[in-house]
């Protein structure tokens, strides 16, 4: 009904009154639309409408409706129209199109339902439903996809598989660990940047515990075999190294079962609790193991799974599980260990627990599936306060996991919907009286809670936290505070310089952000520009300067560093991570920028790199060209060319280019961008060029040129038909094999490995090779876990020969762990 009438699902109401629409829909009615000649189309889950057959889709015109076409889905969510009039539905399994004569699947069908649909001034489609895969090419979608009309691209990357274990270290970085999906042959466990969730390890198995030690190593539990497809010795226990970026395996890893829990000591010890008895080739344990950095050792028996462990604030140890006794004192589910006697809490639990948690006043919280404390009646959660139980208001199903956060709130996960009497779906905060959920819930279970102050990261087999695609895990919190990242500029003598601080930094409560002071610096001065800085340095400085600045989000504030390289046209710069600069211009002739032997290794000639106007008729290797001007870039050592010469630097050179009316030959200078010949193609290109500003008054462009950070820019010479090739492959196991093929004669080459990516080879060679066609075994360049290797090729006494390896002239391998 509607109003006072009858109405199968669908009513008009005309100002006064709701009035039938025909016999309307056998089934549910979820969106209405009209086009521009206010036709009325409507979606649904209805195969009829007035009598008619209409599967999931009806048109309203004159006073009858009727069908549109065969969408070939069950379920229409959501209908939208674009300006041309075309229709598009939101259904299960697809996103189409209806043309005026047919439906059409856009991009292949979505592996889940497409619930809404949205169009941007750009004619781009936005799709969020409930589906993980969307397209012909199963794009990993997480519940929200764009499509330009060609391509579908996720819009949140979420994780890819379920969440069973969440970590924080000391300096925020967080952590998410679990289970595969069906059509995956890996987990993985995530590391959160600002750029969203990355990969740090492909993981043969499952995670179920995360934790990290003072040092900020990342420790990883749970009953897996292999690691980045490489066969661990020992199972279920590895740690990861932030520093080096490598897995290994600690104290050689279970033999059978899984681990379910690690804690870490304040001494640094690690204790870690599941379902095993043998470690290597170690036996009688019973669930239970403490590690030492060198030794596992047995800390007590139990009789049952071990599901987590957690230290007291005076260094007692508490463990939850599904157990009965532990060195045979009973303890169903709880026990603590005071030394080395273990002991129940109040009578423990009468069914498993899952989770253990301490407040700032050392209150512990358990959660599991029990229903009684000791004597006191619960339901799945109970509080300890060192002497008696006390029910705090439980709920209406498991609970996996929980912890408590700032100002002692405690966070739950689990099975639920309802907690202390209202509902709240999957994960609800209790405040110490009064329990509530966070926003509108989650849309599956939450195996995992960690929080950290005001954060709070949850994970489990969701994929909607309140209204927002999740793909698995989620970020929650009151406020967080900005994140900030550090920034470098450059600027020329007396030349004022505006920068964005603001691009490098983020919130996670996608908070406006505003700068909203700075400090002076000691050799120039800083202003505010709306969300920019303007740095402005002192008459005839030159050299690097620092100031702060402060960002705020409106409730947090938090400080940023700003480096800023003043440089004149000859400029001392500094490869590697303090960035360079090269900066002057070369209308009249050219500019040295002096790379300074003391930033390079020991014995490193001294090297100058030179642009100079070329006026030569034929383009080669090495040329730019901004409109009429062309230019090349040469490398000098000790003054002498080198004609092959790799330069490595870590970041862009950047130029700025002065050029006269006469330069441009009268052409568009706003569109005129910097331009370096392709040998390979024989044609002018752009990629790799950046411009940075436009002075058009000034006549002058600022670029940065992203090629010298990668590879050579210096011509060779030659004349055999075929070039020497070079190439790496794994023998065996740990070693590598280098190999020449088509040596010109008279060439050698030296094989040097540096412990950096720069070109110049340090310490004696590996390997010396003349032979037109020879290999070489470089020894333990894939098994060494602890540090990547850089291996440079030298060739030597080529007469007029340099032999290539690709197209610029350059042979470095770079064998990173375990790869």
């Amino acid at each position: 009904t509607a109003g006072s009438g009858a109405a199968n699902r669908i009513a008009h109401w005309d100002g006064s009154s709701w009035n039938a629409m025909g016999s309307g829909m056998d089934r549910e009615v979820n969106v209405l639309v009209f086009d521009r000649n206010r036709t009325l189309y409507a979606g649904g889950f209805f195969s009829t409408a007035g009598g008619n057959a209409a599967p999931a889709v009806a048109k309203w015109s004159g006073g009858s409706w009727s069908s549109v076409g065969t969408l070939g889905a069950a379920r229409v969510y959501d209908l939208v129209l674009d300006d041309s009039g075309n229709i598009y539905a939101g259904a299960n399994d697809r996103f189409s199109k209806w043309d005026g004569s047919s439906w059409n699947i856009i991009g292949g069908n979505i592996e889940g339902n497409a619930n809404a649909i949205v169009i941007d001034n750009n004619d781009d489609f936005f799709v969020a439903g409930f589906f993980l895969l969307a397209g012909n090419d199963k794009v990993t979608a997480s519940n929200i996809v764009k499509w330009d009309g060609t391509n579908y691209t996720p819009l949140w990357s979420g994780v890819g598989n379920r969440i069973r274990t969440v970590a924080i270290d000391n300096d925020g970085n967080i952590y998410a660990g679990g289970q595969k999906l069906p059509t995956a042959s890996v987990s993985q466990v995530y590391r959160w940047t600002e750029a969203g969730w990355e990969s740090i390890g492909q993981i043969g198995g499952s995670v179920n515990a995360l934790t990290t030690d003072a040092s900020g190593n990342l420790y990883a539990g749970g009953d897996f075999v292999s690691i980045d497809g490489v066969a661990l010795s020992g199972k279920g226990i590895a740690k990861w190294d932030p520093n080096s970026g490598t897995w290994s395996v600690v104290g050689g890893g279970l033999y059978t079962g899984w681990v379910n829990g690690i804690a870490i000591a304040n001494n640094g010890d690690m204790y870690i609790g599941g379902n095993f008895d043998r470690i290597g080739a170690v036996t009688g344990f019973s669930h239970l193991a403490k590690w030492d950095g060198s030794t596992w050792s047995q800390i007590g028996a139990a009789d049952g799974f071990v599901n987590d462990l957690r230290f007291a604030n005076n260094g007692d140890l508490y463990i939850a599980g599904n157990f009965n006794t532990i060195d045979s004192v009973p303890a169903r589910g709880l026990a603590w260990r005071n030394g080395a006697t273990w002991s129940d809490v109040g009578g423990s639990l009468n069914q498993a627990a899952n989770a253990l948690a301490f407040d700032s006043m050392d209150n512990l919280y358990v959660g599991g599936a029990f229903t009684q404390a000791g004597a006191v009646s619960v339901s799945r959660l109970a509080k300890w306060d060192g002497s008696a139980w006390n029910d705090i208001g439980g709920t209406n199903n498991t609970i996996f996991d929980l912890d408590v956060g700032e100002n002692d709130v405690l966070y739950i996960g689990g099975q639920f919907t309802s907690v202390g009497g209202q509902s709240a779906l999957y994960l609800a905060q209790f405040n110490g009286s009064i329990w509530s959920s966070l926003g509108n819930g989650l849309n599956a279970l939450v195996a995992a809670v960690e929080a950290r102050g005001r954060l709070l990261v949850a994970g489990g087999d969701f994929s909607i936290t309140g209204n927002i695609a999740s793909g698995y895990v989620g970020l929650f919190g009151t406020q967080f505070k900005p994140i900030v990242g550090d920034d470098e500029a450059y600027t020329l003598v007396d030349q004022p310089v505006t920068i964005d601080v603001l691009s490098n930094d983020s919130d996670l409560d996608n908070d406006p952000l505003m700068v909203t002071s700075v400090s002076q610096p000691l050799n120039g001065s800083v202003g505010i520009n709306g969300t920019q800085v303007v740095y402005t340095p002192t008459t005839g400085f030159s050299g690097s300067d620092t100031f702060s600045y402060t960002v705020s989000d409106d409730t947090d504030s938090v400080t940023g560093h700003v480096t800023v390289i003043v440089a004149a046209d000859t400029a001392q710069v500094t490869p590697g991570a303090t960035g360079q600069l090269s900066v002057g211009n070369i209308n009249d002739g050219q500019i040295n920028v002096t790379i300074g032997a003391d930033s390079l290794p020991p014995g490193s000639p001294q090297t100058t790199l030179t642009l100079f106007k070329q006026e030569a008729a034929s383009p080669a290797l090495g040329d730019f060209k901004f409109g009429g001007i062309a230019f090349q870039i040469n490398a000098f050592q000790n003054g002498v060319l080198q004609e092959n010469f790799s330069f490595n630097s870590g970041h862009p050179l950047e130029v700025s280019l002065m050029y006269t009316d006469a330069d441009i030959s009268g052409a568009d200078e706003a569109l005129l961008g910097l331009y370096y010949f392709d040998e390979v193609t024989g044609s002018w290109k752009t990629d790799g060029i950046t411009i940075v500003s436009r002075d058009t008054a000034n006549n002058t462009i600022v670029v940065t040129i992203a090629h010298l950070t990668e590879f050579a820019l210096f011509e060779f010479t030659g004349t055999e038909a075929v070039a020497p090739v070079i190439s790496l492959s794994r023998q065996g196991a740990a070693n590598g094999l280098l190999s020449w093929v088509n040596n010109p004669a008279n060439c050698s080459y030296e094989v040097y490995e540096s412990s950096s990516p720069y070109f110049f080879p340090t310490g004696l060679p590996q390997a010396s090779v003349q032979a037109p066609t020879e290999t070489h075994l470089l020894f333990d360049i894939f098994g060494d876990v602890n540090n990547s290797h850089f291996y440079v090729v030298q060739a030597l006494n080529c007469g007029s020969h340099t032999a290539i390896s690709n197209t610029v002239g350059e042979f470095e391998f770079s064998i990173v762990p375990g790869g």
